[in-house]
């Protein structure tokens, strides 16, 4: 596992998610493709799960939630913790299309309610 560019990944994913209030999934496969590494590498699907999941430990209050384009956190739902991730959001496709974010409960649109 290259410990450098997982710590400059997670130091992104901070400041991404200090900067919205929340953090897209596919930001982890954007932000690691902009650090340099290539989806074709055989590191690159690891490395971005385990960023997740350290972000995750990282951030204990914040939940699993589904939002739509363009406007995530206005429109974000809680989603079940067995959502399998998808670390690769294409939003040139995406326009309204539910897409998987981390978010503190009290930002949820529904304020913290059921799971879909």
């Amino acid at each position: 596992m290259n410990t450098e560019l997982l710590e400059l990944l997670l130091a992104d994913l901070d400041e991404e998610y200090a900067t919205g209030g929340f953090l897209a999934l596919y930001e982890v496969s954007w932000t690691l493709a902009g650090l340099g590494l290539d989806r074709s590498n055989p590191t690159f699907a690891p490395l971005a799960r385990e960023a997740y999941a350290r972000f995750r430990a990282e951030h204990p209050d914040l939940v699993l939630a589904h939002g739509s384009w363009p406007d995530l956190l206005g429109s974000a739902t809680r989603a079940g913790e067995d959502v399998d991730v998808d670390l690769d959001f294409d939003t040139r496709s995406g326009h309204g299309r539910p897409m998987l974010l981390l978010v503190h409960p009290d930002e949820l649109a529904d304020r913290g309610g059921a799971t879909p």
